[in-house]
């Protein structure tokens, strides 16, 4: 009690040597002047820039003694329109300057809402466009390449067992696609499972995306014996990531040029040619890879 009394008091006594009294902020943000209400900046209570124009946090300043932030003032502007319209910025399909913005969302310690929490690799567009193809309420994140590590043994720990998942892949040339298993990933031998429930998607890169791209039936006869030899829903293997007849990602995948896929054989091609998803040859490198799991 007497420790949590003391913090108060040192976070009142922040506030009161710290506050910026006044409702329109002038701020120098490298190297260009921002002129905005200081209430606009106080819209995250929890951020960084709240702890600093609310006096909860030191304020560098400049000789003219005015704030400043050491930050690119492009992407800040960007920052200050989606605190003042609640809108985030609409070039998502520039990877540089959509990796340059959640950057410095997450130095600020700003939130983006987003229809899947947890995800490093969509757009709130594709998130909320992945839902629709899954038929998900809410996806939450089982397992992140960047966080949990690239090895396939890692990936098949925190994911096996566990049905209906879908993975997310982002290559190294910032296409993204994944696919759908309702079965159940496993590392107990090398085995194609029947999945007839799953399916792949590409949410970037391709002239059709989003796209949702089914499973090809299996055919039977009478007897209810395949016509094809080996039905190919997803791959499970001990030494490899999540698989599907069409798609597989290698261990340490974002290490290697060679993760595949060949689409036309177990799942349809939008555009009739197998390297759809990839373009070129139909390999790729993984730059992100994330599993989310049906949340409850």
């Amino acid at each position: 009690m007497a420790k949590a009394a003391r913090f108060e008091e040192i976070q009142k006594e922040l506030e009161r040597r710290f506050r910026i009294p006044e409702d329109v902020i002038t701020i120098n943000v490298g190297g260009r002047v921002f002129t905005t209400l200081k209430q606009t900046l106080l819209t995250q209570e929890d951020s960084m820039l709240a702890a600093m124009f609310s006096g909860r946090h030191p304020i560098t300043k400049n000789a003219e003694g005015m704030p400043f932030i050491d930050r690119n003032p492009d992407i800040f502007e960007k920052i200050l329109d989606y605190l003042r319209t609640g809108h985030p910025p609409r070039w998502w399909a520039h990877p540089e300057q959509r990796n340059d913005f959640l950057e410095d969302l997450a130095y600020f310690g700003i939130l983006l809402p987003h229809p899947i929490a947890g995800t490093v690799i969509l757009t709130p567009d594709e998130g909320s466009k992945l839902l629709e193809f899954t038929g998900a309420k809410s996806l939450a994140l089982l397992y992140r390449g960047s966080r949990d590590g690239f090895q396939a043994t890692t990936f098949h720990r925190l994911c096996d067992g566990r049905p209906r998942t879908v993975t997310v892949i982002r290559t190294t040339t910032d296409r993204v696609f994944g696919g759908y298993a309702a079965a159940t990933w496993n590392q107990v031998s090398s085995n194609y499972y029947d999945d007839r429930q799953a399916f792949l998607f590409s949410l970037r890169g391709t002239s059709r995306s989003p796209v949702k791209i089914p499973y090809i039936p299996d055919e039977r006869d009478y007897y209810g014996t395949s016509y094809r030899s080996t039905p190919r829903g997803i791959y499970c293997h001990p030494g490899s990531g999540p698989g599907w007849g069409d798609l597989q990602v290698l261990d340490v995948c974002n290490t290697r040029a060679n993760n595949t896929t060949n689409l036309g054989t177990n799942f349809t091609s939008p555009d009739g040619t197998p390297s759809f998803l990839t373009g070129g040859n139909g390999t790729f490198q993984v730059a992100e890879l994330e599993v989310f799991v049906f949340a409850s």
